[in-house]
């Protein structure tokens, strides 16, 4: 087979090697410095493979080449059929060293970058590149370094899979739910599909007095009416010849909370049911009598309610009995502050739960993952990371390459560099296009800044004033939002 040739005299080549050992596959950046590959732990690429030495080999990289040296090993390097103790190497090579085989890939420097890495582990057999986190996305100092929601919302009790970041909306959110768990009246908790709806729920639940009692999720959209209807109100015993009595999710949730998600789907004759178990605060199951019902409602959707209403396809009065205490969800776009925390946490727990250890994401994948609108929010985002974790060789810094077809198409074309993003780029009037430029501007400046204004104002050259002015032009936030920002600064 052809050997792939070096490309054009000075160009800059990142390299990546592929192992394959023991039934497993690793993967390693190649730093300037080069990496050694054997079977003691002291290797930055550990093979624990027969016929592998302690210390097998070195590789290191050479403009468009990437050398690799024998260590001195007891059973050879071997390219092809041929045993080799000094060779360079080029993207596409495959060497062998006992039972293992090591395929040279090619990195885009994007790709090469790494951009957020976890803290190396002694235990580890593949070493990340770099040791201490560090992270090129807005928000956070560090992802790793969760925020102390306890010092901030006392009250509150989240669960475990619920990750806040340090967005300020998200935080101003939390706040709201703390005061409103305290209260007994129904909550309406508004959404795009994806954005945690009924984590939010589940939150509001544990930190209310009614948190020793059960939380009961119903998905009214998930069943048809004649189903839904028995599963909300139950059935009483001889109601209909051959059924026996059955509580439904309203008599199970007694004493606790009941969340009805996606609430817009409810037929209207069912809407008038449950009216009449608000109002009243009792319930009669199909077939039987009325008793006493305590429960916290709290219901969800990704519809807004209000049109619904005003289209007939909603009871008005319903959805003002529901609505006591409106929460909003912002989708997962409007808050890419986030991304960083969220992302770590996501990779975290689905490496943890395949049995792997993370090792970083490169810069290209960061900043294309940033720049995609994420209409599914956290639930497409868990979806996309899961993937690389299942498809990612062990040890491998995630990089564009692991995208799935459909998001790293989309992303590039909200970047503008593919065909939709170039069509799409609106007005070619000057100062319509150079606001627009300037709103974006100071938005990345006051991510970057993690919401501080004065440090936003330092960034960009300018004083607090004219950035507060900017801010209040471009609808970004309330100029006052931050009057503290000097004493935090």
């Amino acid at each position: 087979m052809k050997r792939q040739q070096p490309g054009t005299a000075g160009a800059e080549v990142r390299f990546r090697l592929v192992a394959e050992a023991a039934g497993r596959r690793f993967a390693r950046l190649v730093p300037p410095e080069g990496v050694t590959v054997g079977s003691s732990e002291r290797n930055d690429l550990r093979l624990e493979a027969h016929g592998v030495s302690r210390q097998h080999a070195r590789f290191v990289p050479a403009g468009e080449v990437l050398w690799v040296e024998d260590r001195g090993s007891k059973n050879g390097l071997w390219l092809g059929e041929r045993r080799i103790d000094r060779q360079a190497l080029v993207v596409g090579d495959r060497v062998r060293m006992g039972e293992a085989w090591i395929t040279v890939e090619g990195v885009s420097a994007g790709d090469a970058e790494v951009a957020l890495a976890w803290p190396r582990r002694a235990s580890s057999a593949v070493a990340p590149a770099v040791d201490e986190p560090t992270t090129v996305l807005p928000g956070a100092a560090s992802p790793f370094e969760r925020r102390p929601l306890a010092t901030l919302f006392p009250r509150l009790r989240l669960p475990e899979e619920f990750v806040v970041g340090p967005s300020s909306r998200m935080l101003r959110l939390l706040g709201e739910v703390e005061r409103v768990a305290a209260e007994r009246a129904p909550v309406l908790l508004l959404g795009e599909t994806g954005t945690g709806k009924e984590l939010l729920a589940q939150t509001l639940h544990r930190s209310s007095a009614r948190s020793s009692g059960p939380f009961v999720a119903v998905n009214c959209g998930a069943l048809p009416a004649e189903l839904i209807e028995a599963e909300l109100f139950g059935v009483a015993r001889g109601a209909a010849t051959g059924v026996s009595a059955r509580d439904g999710a309203l008599r199970r949730a007694d004493g606790g909370t009941l969340l009805l998600d996606e609430i817009g789907e409810l037929a209207l004759g069912l809407q008038s049911k449950l009216l009449r178990v608000l109002e009243s605060g009792e319930l009669a199951p199909l077939g039987g009598t009325a008793a006493p019902l305590d429960v916290r409602f709290v219901a969800a959707t990704n519809r807004d309610l209000r049109a619904e209403s005003a289209a007939g396809r909603f009871r008005p009065d319903l959805y003002f009995r529901l609505a006591a205490f409106n929460l909003a969800l912002p989708p997962l776009r409007e808050r890419p502050e986030d991304l960083p925390v969220l992302l770590a946490a996501l990779v975290e727990r689905f490496s943890r739960a395949a049995g792997r250890e993370p090792a970083g994401l490169s810069l290209r994948l960061l900043e294309r993952v940033s720049s995609y609108g994420w209409p599914g929010n956290l639930r497409e985002l868990a979806h996309e990371v899961r993937r690389w974790v299942t498809f990612a060789p062990e040890g491998e810094i995630f990089d564009s390459s692991l995208l799935s077809e459909e998001i790293g198409a989309a992303a590039d074309d909200d970047r503008g560099t593919g065909p939709a993003g170039i069509a799409a780029r609106g007005s070619l009037v000057l100062d319509e296009r150079m606001a627009e430029t300037e709103r974006e501007i100071v938005a990345r400046a006051l991510a970057v800044a993690g919401g501080n204004q004065s440090r936003a104002a330092r960034l960009l050259g300018i004083s607090r004033n004219g950035l507060a002015a900017k801010i209040a032009r471009h609808g970004l936030a309330p100029a006052g939002e931050s009057e503290a920002d000097d004493e935090r600064s």
